[in-house]
């Protein structure tokens, strides 16, 4: 399968360098986008494939979280886990263009603007990417945990701060 068929917005666009070793993807869903550059080294498959954001209107600590884990990802396709669990098969190198890029688009991407926060059941981000707040103090905050799910930060706090605590037990799709 190639990265054009999780390509599937009308706005967004692939641009192959093959003598520089790098391509990009410009992806869109609903108004926001990112830009990314994949770079690719001599030694690949055998090195992770390398991402950069080129531009984003998602909100910075987000698209850093959508690079670092890509970078992770990228990371653990090519590299051995240092704990292996008991009775997982041996680690075999794989390409890592193609799960990076997945995930970036499909888990990211395309899934972030149109998610709901799990607590009010209301849409996450607004639909116009200007009025994203990157003011953690501000109740329409978007909180990113690490589960990977996404909340408002009132919701998040009043979830937090309500009694009785043990409350998260209730939720399962929080763990």
């Amino acid at each position: 399968m190639g990265l054009k068929v999780i390509l599937w917005g009308r706005k967004d666009e692939i641009k192959i360098r093959q003598k520089a070793g790098t391509f990009q993807v410009n992806i869109h869903q609903n108004s926001y986008f990112m830009n990314l550059r994949f770079s690719i080294t001599d030694d690949y498959p055998k090195a992770n494939v390398k991402i950069e954001s080129k531009g984003t209107n998602f909100p910075k600590d987000l698209a850093d979280m959508f690079v670092r884990q890509s970078i992770e990802k990228s990371r653990r396709c090519v590299t051995a886990p240092a704990m292996p669990k008991k009775g997982d098969p041996p680690f075999q190198l794989k390409p890592s263009i193609y799960p990076v890029a997945e995930y970036l688009i499909r888990d990211c991407i395309k899934f972030y603007p149109t998610e709901k926060c799990s607590l009010c059941e209301r849409k996450a981000f607004p639909e116009d990417p200007s009025n994203v707040t990157q003011d953690i103090r501000n109740p329409q905050y978007v909180e990113y945990v690490y589960c990977s799910h996404i909340f408002h930060h009132k919701c998040l706090d009043k979830f937090m701060k309500t009694p009785p605590f043990k409350r998260w037990q209730e939720m399962p799709y929080l763990w």
